[in-house]
C-alpha cells in the first residue's frame, strides 16, 4: 500500500462519482510524486499509460474475492479507493472484514467498481477470475490520467501524503507480509542423526 496508490484511487472516484469502489494495480504506478508544485508532466511520469476507465458491476462477494486473493498472493499489491479491509488469521483461516465507504460490505449487494481497461479486459488476471455475467464490464473512452488531471485542476490545494497512508491508518490492515498464510506451516522432516552430512 502507498499514499500514491491510495491517492490515484481517490482521484478515480472523484472523477466517477457514480461508483463506490476504485482499484488499480501497483504496476501502474511508475514514478513517485515529488514535493512542490505538481505539474502535468509529473502526473504523466507516474501514470504514463493511456488506459481508459472501465466500470464493472460486481457483488460484495466479488470484492471480497479480489481483496482476499491479492492478500494471499505475491506480486504487486492492489490499491483501493472507497474500500478498507482488515485481515487476520483465525486458526487456519484468513478472516477479512471489509467496509465500503465506512459501512460493512454486503456479500449479495451490487456495487460499481471503477478500474482500468487493462485490468477489466484480463490484465494481471484480476477481473477475469471473477467469472462475471456478460455485460458486467462497460468500457469508456475517458483516459484515466486526463480525468485525474481535470479533478486536480478544479480541486487545487495541497496533498498531504500522511492523510492518504500511514502505518496506523491503512486501507489494507494485515499482519506480517504477503502472501498471508494461516495455520501451521509444513515442516520438512529432519534427517536421522545417524546419517552422514552431505
Amino acid at each position: 500500500e502507498s499514499a500514491e496508490g491510495n491517492w490515484f484511487c481517490d482521484l478515480m472516484l472523484a472523477a466517477r462519482p457514480d461508483v463506490q469502489v476504485a482499484v488499480t494495480n501497483g504496476g501502474g504506478l511508475r514514478a513517485d510524486m515529488p514535493a512542490g508544485e505538481l505539474t502535468y508532466g509529473q502526473l504523466y511520469e507516474a501514470n504514463p499509460f493511456d488506459n481508459r476507465f472501465a466500470i464493472v458491476d460486481v457483488k460484495g462477494a466479488h470484492l471480497r474475492k479480489l481483496v482476499t486473493s491479492n492478500l494471499q498472493r505475491t506480486g504487486a499489491i492492489l490499491s483501493w479507493g472507497g474500500l478498507a479491509a482488515k485481515a487476520r488469521c483465525k486458526a487456519d483461516k484468513l478472516e477479512v472484514t471489509i467496509t465500503i465507504a465506512g459501512k460493512p460490505l454486503v456479500e449479495e449487494a451490487a456495487y460499481k467498481l471503477v478500474t482500468s481497461d487493462f485490468l477489466a479486459t484480463g490484465g494481471d488476471g484480476l477481473i477475469g477470475r471473477l467469472k462475471l455475467p456478460e455485460g458486467s464490464v462497460k468500457m469508456t473512452d475517458v483516459i484515466i490520467r486526463e480525468a485525474m488531471a481535470d479533478v486536480l485542476r478544479k480541486k487545487k490545494g495541497t496533498v498531504d501524503p500522511g492523510k492518504l497512508y500511514s502505518p496506523t491508518s491503512r486501507r489494507l490492515d494485515f499482519e506480517g507480509n504477503r502472501p498471508i498464510e494461516c495455520g501451521p506451516k509444513q515442516v520438512k522432516p529432519t534427517r536421522p542423526s545417524t546419517e552422514p552430512d552431505e
